[in-house]
């Protein structure tokens, strides 16, 4: 887990809970972490990620595609990130709710704040499938806009 994590420089990495069911083809587990040099202190504040475990994936446009493309295997990846707000913290800004949905799949991202906590949705599905050649660069637009969400910044201020 460290190893695919690796974006995040852990501290202690904890799995917990795990469970792998191999007829339905999914695994599902719990982990806890904790990980230096997450966030950066902007004056009284401090700004992280609200998707910590993903690195920017660099999807390159192609107006000279000359061969359709495949996505080879469809999946499906839900995230469900609890962050506990320190208590001299308040919360001053995080992402606005956002769906995408196109041909490739479908993005959801949610983020709710439940007392000193929190709770970060991230849902991914991707198609799979063998597209046409014209449909490369908005494939690369819909993984770029992936990216992007992932990337959404929470701002937490001292009190």
């Amino acid at each position: 887990m460290k190893n695919q994590l690796d974006v995040l420089n852990f501290e202690k990495v904890e799995m917990k809970d795990f469970v792998n069911d191999r007829d339905h083809a999914v695994s599902k587990y719990n982990i806890d972490f904790k990980a230096n040099n997450y966030s950066k202190n902007a004056g009284n504040s401090m700004i992280f990620r609200a998707v910590p475990i993903f690195l920017n994936n660099i999807y390159k446009t192609d107006e000279h595609r000359e061969l359709p493309f495949e996505i080879g295997q469809s999946f499906e990846d839900e995230y469900q990130i609890s962050f506990e707000i320190p208590k001299n913290y308040k919360v001053e800004e995080i992402p606005d709710n956002v769906t995408i949905n196109s041909e490739f799949g479908s993005y959801k991202l949610s983020v709710v704040k439940d007392g000193e906590n929190l709770k970060v949705s991230r849902t991914v599905r991707v198609n799979k499938g063998i597209y046409p050649k014209e449909k490369y660069n908005d494939y690369v637009s819909f993984r770029k806009k992936m990216n992007g969400m992932d990337n959404s910044k929470i701002l937490i201020t001292k009190i």
